[in-house]
């Protein structure tokens, strides 16, 4: 019996973490979560572990509002009070993970699914408080050549005009300014540099972005036995969107 909750795609952002989140979604089983940033913009910049009722509520909204409506759109901001209060049935003290795990409780529930992808790429740097305060978690390490991620940074303010409709513009434009060669390679080298402490784990695996490309049935049926759960064809039938 599949014991897997939770599955982290992680990476070098442009490395394919996106990608397999949408392969993985069309596991009758699974259901993948937007990009939350949780761990990056709301746990690390926690000043104490344990947090007031008031402040849970303020999160858990946040997390409620960028699973409707994504990382850009702030309207209505909250929309999701009154959930975020009956889901955190008044308790008074709460850790950032107790959040977390309701609130991905909550969705799992509303969507009749047994586990949660989560593919924010940067919660690589995460993964040993998310290892020591989580359950029953399978880690996938997408990789990807460098010189390709590269490539696909540079062009990444393309993203809105292949597909990804809901970017805004500020965010297109952000991407087109911020791109740098140095600091891509920065990044990805420190992606590596991070995979290298958990690649001989038995919880972490590491799929590159090239071989999944070239044989991509039999890099899914694998992945499938590392996660316990059993292959579907539908795994393969995904969009190509952003790309």
């Amino acid at each position: 019996m599949n014991r897997t909750k939770y599955i982290f795609i992680v990476g070098s952002s442009r490395s394919g973490t996106t990608m397999m989140s949408r392969v993985l979604n069309q596991h009758p089983l699974i259901y993948t979560f937007k990009e939350l940033h949780f761990f990056s913009q709301i746990y690390s910049s926690r000043k104490k572990d344990h947090i007031s009722l008031n402040k849970a509520i303020e999160i858990m909204n946040m997390l409620l509002m960028r699973q409707e409506y994504g990382l850009f759109k702030n309207k209505n901001k909250n929309k999701f009070f009154n959930i975020s209060n009956s889901i955190l049935l008044q308790n008074t003290d709460y850790t950032y993970f107790d959040i977390f795990q309701k609130f991905i409780d909550y969705i799992l529930l509303k969507n009749n699914k047994k586990i949660a992808c989560l593919h924010t790429p940067n919660n690589l740097f995460y993964l040993q408080d998310i290892l020591s305060n989580l359950s029953n978690v399978r880690v996938v390490n997408m990789i990807r050549d460098n010189r390709d991620v590269l490539l696909s940074q540079k062009n990444k303010w393309r993203r809105k005009f292949l597909g990804a409709k809901r970017i805004p513009f500020y965010e297109s434009l952000r991407s087109k300014v911020n791109y740098h060669p140095l600091i891509t390679s920065y990044i990805w080298n420190r992606s590596i540099k991070r995979t290298n402490l958990f690649n001989s784990n038995s919880f972490f695996s590491l799929l590159k972005f090239e071989d999944f490309l070239s044989s991509p049935k039999e890099k899914i049926m694998h992945l499938c036995a590392f996660l316990e759960i059993p292959f579907n064809e539908d795994m393969l039938k995904i969009a190509n969107i952003g790309s």
